[in-house]
This record gives structure tokens, C-alpha cells and sequence, in this order.
């Protein structure tokens, strides 16, 4: 297997990076082909997820049909949040994913769920674009 360089730089319609390729985030994912279909993006860089961009959902229900309990304690999932790129893996239809750290909360803001998600990379920005 050919040597890759130990970084690259990509750029985006909107983001420019600098990839590492080794790292922890695809210890299970062996090198394969080269160019490989992963990258570490190191450092890690702050973005913004558009949610309802990132997350597919069935259709919404109406809004009266909806318990009080799950309005103000269901996660949102429509707004933008703030996230840490750490890397980029391809999909076997081409496109690109972002392994992005974000953070969830329910309405009412009194609960959170923190995950580590795949979102698409339309839904992705660089955090001092706003």
C-alpha cells in the first residue's frame, strides 16, 4: 500500500480542512483502497448542524394531537446546534458524512442527550460562518 501523506487539505463549497489519517474515531474501519473513504479531521473544528437537515423523520403530527408531556420533554430536532467535526467517512453511494459531536436537548431545556452522530455533509458548517 502506498504511503498517503500524513496530511491533506480538502475544501468544500463551505469548509476547508486539514485530514489526518490515522486516529481513534475509525479504529474498527482497516485501510483499504487508497484514496481511503475516512478522514480524521485534526484538530478537531467547532461547526454548526442544521438538525432537520441531519436527522430523518416520519412525517409530524399535529401539534393538538400531541400529549403536553412530550411537547415539552421530546428532543428538538429543528434547530441548529453547535457541534466538534472529528472526521469524514464516505458512504458506498459516494457521498460524504461528518462524524460530528453534538448535543441534543428536550424542550423545556431541562434534559440533553449527547451523541456521537453521522450527518450529512449539506447540513454541516463551519461555526465562524455565522
Amino acid at each position: 500500500m502506498a504511503t498517503l501523506p500524513a496530511r491533506e487539505r480538502h475544501t468544500t463549497a463551505r469548509l476547508e480542512l486539514a485530514f489526518d489519517y490515522g486516529g481513534g474515531v475509525f479504529e474498527q474501519w482497516p485501510e483499504g483502497l487508497e484514496p481511503q473513504c475516512r478522514r480524521i479531521v485534526d484538530p478537531p473544528m467547532r461547526v454548526r448542524v442544521r438538525l432537520a437537515a441531519a436527522i430523518a423523520r416520519d412525517a409530524p403530527a399535529k401539534a393538538n394531537e400531541i400529549a403536553l408531556r412530550v411537547r415539552a420533554e421530546g428532543l428538538v430536532l429543528d434547530e441548529i446546534v453547535d457541534g466538534e467535526l472529528l472526521g469524514w467517512c464516505r458512504s458506498n453511494r459516494g457521498d460524504w458524512l461528518g462524524v460530528v459531536d453534538i448535543e441534543l436537548h428536550t424542550s423545556n431545556r431541562l434534559g440533553r442527550l449527547p451523541l456521537r452522530q453521522l450527518i450529512p455533509a449539506g447540513a454541516i458548517e463551519r461555526a465562524d460562518e455565522r
